[in-house]
């Protein structure tokens, strides 16, 4: 089973994500969006990092951005908040409606089927142990976490809004001449 160290890793990032200070999102976000993805689409979830982390930056340098630069950002931040949410959309119903992927590999395992074996033994044969929960389980705390992420991208948009919108939408290329002009007549 590979998903255990899959999700140390997951544990690692969002400890380090909850530090970088680009986003309003702590560690406990950071934690709860990659737990909620790493049962069925690790992509989406690089997306949602990938796009947050965009939009930190943009608020970030958008006075240190030359006038190409700027609209630049806004491509790419409205291009790229459009693929994570139509992303988003579309594989929430892979996470409630699938089986978790816990990336069960070797030995003719699969998603379903854990198989092992011991070799032999000279003394007492060892004992495998495997504990699962019933899947209604698993459904029940997927269905928790897309309630969870509904209201938290409702709490998320608007800082997204506020990312896109500061310091205007577009910039054109002889509004920056002209403030660079009316700035050298100034002093």
């Amino acid at each position: 089973m590979l998903y255990w160290s899959e999700l140390a890793v997951l544990i690692v990032v969002a400890l380090i994500l909850g530090r970088v200070g680009l986003t309003p999102l702590t560690t406990r976000h950071w934690l709860l969006l990659g737990l909620g993805f790493s049962t069925f689409n690790w992509s989406v979830l690089m997306l949602v990092i990938l796009w947050l982390m965009i939009c930190g930056a943009r608020e970030k340098f958008r006075g240190e951005l030359s006038w190409w630069q700027f609209n630049l950002a806004q491509v790419v931040l409205a291009g790229t908040t459009l693929v994570a949410l139509a992303c988003v959309v579309f594989s929430l119903p892979a996470g409630l409606l699938g089986s978790p992927d816990m990336h069960v590999v070797g030995h003719n395992s699969y998603g379903g089927a854990l198989n092992w074996f011991a070799d032999g033994s000279d003394s007492a044969l060892p004992v495998a142990l495997a504990m699962s929960a019933p899947m209604w389980f698993y459904k029940a705390l997927i269905l928790a976490w897309a309630l969870w992420l509904s209201f938290a991208l409702l709490r998320w948009l608007p800082w997204v809004w506020q990312c896109f919108s500061a310091a205007g939408y577009w910039r054109s290329k002889n509004a920056a001449k002209l403030a660079g002009s009316n700035e050298g007549g100034i002093s």
